[in-house]
Protein backbone atom coordinates (compact mmCIF):
# COMPACT_ATOMS: atom_id res chain seq x y z
CA UNK A 1 0.00 0.00 0.00
CA UNK A 2 2.91 2.58 -0.77
CA UNK A 3 1.83 5.29 -2.22
CA UNK A 4 2.22 6.12 -5.82
CA UNK A 5 2.23 9.04 -8.10
CA UNK A 6 -0.60 10.19 -9.21
CA UNK A 7 -0.58 10.99 -13.33
CA UNK A 8 -3.28 9.92 -15.00
CA UNK A 9 -6.31 11.02 -12.55
CA UNK A 10 -4.08 14.57 -13.26
CA UNK A 11 -4.41 13.96 -16.99
CA UNK A 12 -8.58 13.78 -17.18
CA UNK A 13 -8.94 16.53 -15.16
CA UNK A 14 -6.50 18.76 -17.42
CA UNK A 15 -8.08 17.10 -20.62
CA UNK A 16 -11.67 17.90 -19.19
CA UNK A 17 -10.97 21.81 -18.67
CA UNK A 18 -9.02 21.92 -21.86
CA UNK A 19 -12.40 20.68 -23.41
CA UNK A 20 -14.75 23.25 -21.71
CA UNK A 21 -12.18 26.50 -22.93
CA UNK A 22 -12.34 25.01 -26.20
CA UNK A 23 -16.24 24.33 -25.73
CA UNK A 24 -16.50 28.21 -24.53
CA UNK A 25 -14.26 29.42 -27.32
CA UNK A 26 -16.45 27.22 -29.92
CA UNK A 27 -19.70 27.97 -28.47
CA UNK A 28 -19.70 31.32 -27.07
CA UNK A 29 -18.70 32.43 -23.03
CA UNK A 30 -22.83 31.71 -22.34
CA UNK A 31 -21.66 28.04 -22.07
CA UNK A 32 -20.24 29.00 -19.09
CA UNK A 33 -23.51 28.76 -17.49
CA UNK A 34 -25.06 26.11 -20.38
CA UNK A 35 -24.00 24.30 -23.23
CA UNK A 36 -26.16 24.48 -26.06
CA UNK A 37 -27.59 21.00 -28.02
CA UNK A 38 -25.67 21.98 -31.17
CA UNK A 39 -21.78 22.67 -29.47
CA UNK A 40 -22.58 19.59 -27.74
CA UNK A 41 -23.09 17.52 -31.06
CA UNK A 42 -20.51 19.12 -32.34
CA UNK A 43 -17.96 18.22 -30.18
CA UNK A 44 -18.92 14.64 -29.53
CA UNK A 45 -21.92 14.18 -27.55
CA UNK A 46 -23.11 10.98 -26.90
CA UNK A 47 -26.22 10.73 -29.25
CA UNK A 48 -27.97 6.97 -29.85
CA UNK A 49 -28.68 8.70 -33.95
CA UNK A 50 -25.39 9.63 -34.36
CA UNK A 51 -23.73 6.29 -32.93
CA UNK A 52 -26.08 4.55 -35.04
CA UNK A 53 -24.92 6.60 -38.22
CA UNK A 54 -21.26 4.64 -36.87
CA UNK A 55 -19.69 8.02 -34.93
CA UNK A 56 -18.57 5.60 -32.55
CA UNK A 57 -15.78 8.06 -31.29
CA UNK A 58 -18.67 9.88 -28.91
CA UNK A 59 -18.68 6.93 -26.95
CA UNK A 60 -15.66 8.28 -25.20
CA UNK A 61 -15.42 12.08 -26.44
CA UNK A 62 -18.38 12.90 -24.10
CA UNK A 63 -16.80 12.24 -21.19
CA UNK A 64 -14.65 15.18 -21.75
CA UNK A 65 -17.75 17.22 -22.45
CA UNK A 66 -19.57 19.00 -19.14
CA UNK A 67 -22.88 20.89 -19.70
CA UNK A 68 -21.81 24.38 -17.69
CA UNK A 69 -18.88 25.63 -14.63
CA UNK A 70 -20.97 23.52 -12.59
CA UNK A 71 -21.03 20.37 -13.73
CA UNK A 72 -17.17 20.54 -14.69
CA UNK A 73 -16.58 21.39 -11.19
CA UNK A 74 -18.37 18.89 -9.54
CA UNK A 75 -17.15 16.08 -12.09
CA UNK A 76 -13.87 17.65 -11.72
CA UNK A 77 -13.63 17.30 -8.12
CA UNK A 78 -15.44 14.39 -7.72
CA UNK A 79 -12.58 12.56 -9.63
CA UNK A 80 -9.93 14.65 -7.70
CA UNK A 81 -10.77 12.87 -4.67
CA UNK A 82 -12.14 9.47 -6.06
CA UNK A 83 -9.50 9.08 -8.81
CA UNK A 84 -6.54 9.76 -6.98
CA UNK A 85 -7.46 7.53 -4.11
CA UNK A 86 -7.81 4.69 -6.78
CA UNK A 87 -4.75 5.52 -8.92
CA UNK A 88 -3.03 5.13 -5.34
CA UNK A 89 -4.90 2.01 -4.24
CA UNK A 90 -4.79 0.20 -8.23
CA UNK A 91 -1.82 1.88 -9.74
CA UNK A 92 -2.53 4.31 -12.71
CA UNK A 93 -2.47 1.68 -14.91
CA UNK A 94 -5.37 -0.61 -13.78
CA UNK A 95 -7.12 2.80 -12.94
CA UNK A 96 -6.58 4.28 -16.54
CA UNK A 97 -8.48 0.69 -17.57
CA UNK A 98 -11.00 1.01 -15.14
CA UNK A 99 -11.92 4.77 -15.71
CA UNK A 100 -12.03 4.17 -19.68
CA UNK A 101 -14.27 0.76 -19.17
CA UNK A 102 -16.43 2.51 -16.54
CA UNK A 103 -16.81 5.25 -19.35
CA UNK A 104 -17.66 3.28 -22.39
CA UNK A 105 -20.26 1.68 -19.79
CA UNK A 106 -21.42 4.68 -18.95
CA UNK A 107 -21.91 5.67 -22.61
CA UNK A 108 -23.21 2.44 -23.43
CA UNK A 109 -25.94 2.48 -20.80
CA UNK A 110 -27.15 5.70 -21.52
CA UNK A 111 -27.13 4.67 -25.61
CA UNK A 112 -29.45 1.61 -24.21
CA UNK A 113 -32.01 4.13 -22.47
CA UNK A 114 -31.86 7.51 -23.88
CA UNK A 115 -33.27 7.52 -27.57
CA UNK A 116 -33.48 11.17 -28.13
CA UNK A 117 -31.25 13.19 -25.20
CA UNK A 118 -27.38 13.62 -25.54
CA UNK A 119 -25.63 12.39 -22.99
CA UNK A 120 -22.35 14.41 -21.63
CA UNK A 121 -20.16 14.16 -18.90
CA UNK A 122 -17.98 12.40 -16.72
CA UNK A 123 -19.82 10.64 -14.57
CA UNK A 124 -20.13 7.27 -15.88
CA UNK A 125 -16.75 6.76 -15.55
CA UNK A 126 -16.59 8.72 -11.72
CA UNK A 127 -19.45 5.71 -10.42
CA UNK A 128 -17.21 3.06 -11.75
CA UNK A 129 -13.98 4.17 -10.06
CA UNK A 130 -16.71 4.17 -7.23
CA UNK A 131 -17.47 0.87 -7.95
CA UNK A 132 -13.72 -0.38 -7.90
CA UNK A 133 -13.13 1.80 -4.18
CA UNK A 134 -16.56 -0.82 -2.95
CA UNK A 135 -15.13 -3.51 -3.98
CA UNK A 136 -11.56 -2.80 -2.70
CA UNK A 137 -13.05 -1.28 0.54
CA UNK A 138 -15.29 -5.08 0.49
CA UNK A 139 -11.86 -6.67 -0.50
CA UNK A 140 -9.68 -5.50 2.63
CA UNK A 141 -12.18 -4.81 5.18
CA UNK A 142 -10.20 -6.56 7.46
CA UNK A 143 -7.73 -3.45 6.99
CA UNK A 144 -10.05 -0.54 6.59
CA UNK A 145 -12.47 -1.49 9.30
CA UNK A 146 -15.88 0.60 8.30
CA UNK A 147 -14.94 2.40 5.73
CA UNK A 148 -17.63 0.66 3.78
CA UNK A 149 -20.57 1.48 5.53
CA UNK A 150 -19.19 5.23 6.58
CA UNK A 151 -17.05 6.28 3.43
CA UNK A 152 -17.52 4.77 0.26
CA UNK A 153 -21.14 3.89 0.38
CA UNK A 154 -22.33 7.32 1.27
CA UNK A 155 -21.00 8.60 -1.40
CA UNK A 156 -22.06 6.19 -3.42
CA UNK A 157 -25.97 7.28 -2.43
CA UNK A 158 -25.11 11.22 -2.67
CA UNK A 159 -23.88 10.87 -6.19
CA UNK A 160 -26.85 8.48 -6.95
CA UNK A 161 -29.29 11.32 -5.40
CA UNK A 162 -27.51 13.86 -7.37
CA UNK A 163 -27.99 12.60 -11.09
Amino acid sequence: FRPKKIIFTNILIAACIVMFIITCIVGGFGVIKGLTNGVALELGANNRLYLQAGQVWRLITHAFLHGSILHLLVNMYSLYIIGKEVENLFGKWKFLFIYIVSGLCGSILSFTFNIDTLSIGASGAIFGLLGSMLYFGYHYRTYLGNVIRSQIIPIIVFNLMMK
